[in-house]
């Protein structure tokens, strides 16, 4: 059962929600398509609705966020979003650091905003995969007597950097769950999602990880002890 759920009011109303909440294009995309589904057989393209409205029919919005009792004025927005969870609409990766299962219960608060609507069509498709907030940092990796270099995603986990750059490293579960690919973080920070993290409380106390479920933060460095299944 989740707990700490968001309270939202609109006109009046009081609900609270589990994944996110907001307005902008997306909205308006599965607002038309409802439309067309409700009054004609024929298949809705989602994408085609939002490809015209980015080309010319959506007017753009001004939006203000108020954040800890910091508050931001954006023009020309296209989507404002408060996120519980990491993905809005038909699977975008809208705030790809936001943790549901967070304790503490916060959100993550999205606002895109451009006006060069081509310029924006371009980059709509990597909400999809998270890379509009796309962060690079510097994975050192030590197996043995070897030091790697590479650079990691914040939007991928550590094993899937190391495959992308071509570095053997050995992964059974790819969920945290199994343990095989326990290695030791020797500097840095990191995220697990709450339910993925499956670490013994000692491997936490000692800070190991589990590669294929941990995303990077700031630099790190690894030590990755097991290589033969």
């Amino acid at each position: 059962m989740m707990k700490n759920l968001p309270l939202i009011t609109v006109k009046g109303i009081q609900r609270r929600f589990v994944n996110g909440i907001g307005y902008g294009i997306d909205g308006e995309t599965c607002r038309i398509g409802d439309i067309q589904r409700a009054t004609s057989d024929k298949p809705v393209s989602y994408s085609n609705i939002a490809i015209k409205l980015l080309l010319g029919s959506y007017k753009l919005k001004k939006a203000t966020a108020d954040v800890d009792g910091k508050v931001s004025t954006f023009e020309n927005v296209w989507m404002a979003s408060t996120m519980k969870g990491r993905f809005y609409g038909g699977g975008m990766m809208v705030a790809p650091a936001q943790d549901r299962f967070k304790e503490d219960g916060t959100v993550s608060v999205v606002t895109l905003y451009k006006k060069n609507r081509l310029v924006t069509l371009m980059r709509f498709p990597s909400l999809n995969k998270g890379e509009h907030v796309l962060k690079k940092f510097r994975l050192t990796v030590h197996i043995h007597d070897a030091v790697y270099e590479l650079v990691a995603n914040n939007n991928e986990t550590l094993i899937t950097a190391l495959e992308r750059a071509g570095i053997p490293a050995v992964v059974r579960c790819r969920n945290g769950s199994c343990g095989f690919c326990h290695s030791r973080v020797v500097h840095g920070n990191y995220y697990i999602a709450k339910k993925d993290d499956f670490r013994r409380l000692a491997d936490r106390k000692f800070n190991y990880i589990h590669p294929c479920s941990t995303y990077p933060e700031p630099d790190m460095i690894i030590d990755i002890p097991i290589m033969n299944p």
